[in-house]
C-alpha cells in the first residue's frame, strides 16, 4: 500500500470530512458528494454553482406569487379550480426541480426514506397545526374585525367536506404540498445555498417562500381589516421548519411528510387557522 498522501485525494474531494460540518451547514453535503461521484462514474462533468441561482430563485418566487394571487380571487372562491390552478404550475416547476436533482446525481439521496421520517413529519405537522391555531387566535381573534381574515381564507378554500369526499381535490391538495417541497427545499434552497452558503441559504429560502404569498395577502384583503396576513405568516413559520429539516437532514422526505400532513389536516379536517 502506498504512503503517498496524494492517494485517495479524489475521494477526499468528493466527500468532505463530517467533522467539518455542523448544524445547518450539513445541508446536502453528503448527498452532493455522492452526486459528484455518480456524475464522475458516468463521465459527466461536475456541475458548478449556477451563476443564475439568484435569478432562478426569484423567478420561481414570482411564478408562485402570481399563481397564488390568481387562485385567491373571490370570483373562484370555494371552487375546485383554486387547487388545480395552483397544482399545474407547481407541477411544472417540480418537474424542473426533479430533473436538476437527477442530473446532479442526488435525487435518490434527497428522496431516500429513513427510519423516523414519518415520526418527524407527524410531530412537526402537529406542532405547526397548533401554531396555526394559536396564530389564528392571536392575529384574527373571534369577535374582532380581524376575524374576517380567517373567514375570508376559509371562504377561498371551500368546504372541508368537499375536500374529504373528493379524491381529485385531495390528490391535488397533497400534490401541491409535495411539489412545494421539491421546488422550495429541493431547488430554491439548494440554489441559494450554492451562492451564499448553507447556513444562510435555508434562511433566505424560508423568507422567499413567505414573500411569495404577499400578493395573495393583498388579494385576500377584507374592507375593514385590510390585507390578509395569515397566508404570509403561516408560510413563514412553516417555511422555516421545513427548510431547517431539509438543511439538517440533507433530504426532502421528512418535510414532504410534514407538509402533506399539515395540508390535509389543516385544510380538509381541522381548518387551521379557525374562523
Amino acid at each position: 500500500m502506498s504512503d503517498d498522501p496524494r492517494d485517495g485525494a479524489s475521494g477526499d474531494a468528493a466527500a468532505p470530512d463530517a467533522d467539518e460540518l455542523d448544524g445547518a451547514a450539513a445541508l446536502g453535503e453528503r448527498a452532493r458528494a455522492r452526486g459528484r461521484a455518480a456524475r464522475e462514474a458516468r463521465g459527466a462533468p461536475a456541475r458548478p454553482p449556477s451563476p443564475l441561482g439568484w435569478r432562478i430563485a426569484v423567478l420561481v418566487a414570482a411564478v408562485v406569487a402570481g399563481t397564488y394571487a390568481w387562485a385567491a380571487r373571490d370570483a373562484i372562491a370555494g371552487e375546485p379550480v383554486v387547487y388545480y390552478a395552483v397544482l399545474i404550475p407547481y407541477g411544472a416547476l417540480a418537474a424542473g426541480a426533479l430533473y436538476r436533482l437527477w442530473s446532479d446525481g442526488t435525487l435518490a439521496d434527497r428522496l431516500r426514506l429513513r427510519g423516523g421520517d414519518f415520526t418527524i413529519g407527524a410531530v412537526t405537522a402537529a406542532v405547526l397545526l397548533v401554531g396555526g391555531w394559536l396564530l389564528g387566535r392571536l392575529v384574527a381573534p373571534s369577535g374582532s374585525p380581524r376575524q374576517l381574515w380567517a373567514l375570508r381564507l376559509e371562504h377561498q378554500l371551500g368546504q372541508p367536506d368537499a375536500l374529504q369526499h373528493s379524491v381529485g381535490l385531495t390528490a391535488a391538495l397533497l400534490g401541491i404540498a409535495i411539489c412545494e417541497e421539491l421546488v422550495w427545499r429541493g431547488l430554491v434552497l439548494e440554489l441559494l445555498a450554492e451562492r451564499v452558503g448553507p447556513r444562510l441559504g435555508w434562511v433566505l429560502a424560508a423568507l422567499l417562500y413567505g414573500a411569495a404569498f404577499l400578493p395573495a395577502a393583498a388579494t385576500l384583503r377584507v374592507p375593514i381589516a385590510g390585507p390578509n396576513p395569515l397566508p404570509v405568516l403561516g408560510a413563514l413559520g412553516a417555511g422555516f421548519v421545513w427548510s431547517f429539516l431539509a438543511a439538517r437532514s440533507g433530504r426532502l422526505t421528512p418535510g414532504v411528510f410534514s407538509h402533506a400532513a399539515l395540508a390535509y389536516f389543516g385544510v380538509a379536517v381541522f381548518r387551521v387557522p379557525p374562523g
